[in-house]
């Protein structure tokens, strides 16, 4: 059986942006190549997703409440791509499966909703971040460098966590030790950091 990792719909309370919406959804899927996976691989997921969100169709751009394949597929692609999820702890070892989802309302408290087949582990990295105020360092196998906008370490680390360089530091507010785990073979960095 695989283990679950939960995505936020949501920016979390005390965030600067706390409950807008981080499309985590939209850029899991887009880290794969949806066309050549064909539909079939979100349309299943994608609509129970779009069922949750019919009270934001105003942030989306959709004329009706009906369900609508390619518009959905077209806003999705402005989304950009989420490559990996940074996590506490080292519950994950490369080649494991884990089973992505989402919750329907409230965390914990709700039903949880599976939005993609069970997905391969294909890196794992250690990671330590500190964050005080709008500032912020990482450790990233061992290799230190700040969590700043001028940081091209920062950007990347962001960028492939789905998110900018503020709101990734805005989100580690307390300081974590963990990993980054990969499902995307486009991450890398032991080239980068350092």
């Amino acid at each position: 059986m695989s283990k679950v990792i939960t995505f936020s719909r949501h920016f979390p309370k005390g965030h600067p942006r706390q409950g807008e919406p981080t499309y985590f959804v939209e850029k899991y899927w887009n880290s794969f190549n949806v066309q050549a996976l064909g539909e079939e691989f979100v349309y299943p997921f994608e609509e129970e997703l779009y069922k949750l969100n019919k009270d934001r169709l105003g942030l989306w751009p959709l004329q009706d409440v009906t369900f609508d394949p390619p518009i959905i597929s077209s806003m999705r692609e402005s989304f950009g791509a989420k490559l990996h999820t940074i996590r506490a702890g080292n519950r994950f070892k490369e080649g494991e499966m884990f089973s992505p989802r989402v919750w329907s309302g409230k965390p914990y408290n709700s039903k949880q909703i599976v939005i993609g087949p069970d997905t391969k582990v294909v890196k794992t990295y250690e990671i330590s971040i500190v964050c005080t105020g709008d500032k912020g360092f990482a450790v990233l196998d061992g290799q230190e460098f700040p969590l700043n906008n001028e940081s091209m370490n920062a950007a990347l680390l962001a960028s492939n966590d789905g998110l900018t360089v503020g709101d990734l530091v805005a989100w580690f507010s307390k300081p974590m030790k963990g990993q980054i785990i990969c499902w995307s073979d486009e991450v890398e960095y032991n080239h980068h950091v350092g």
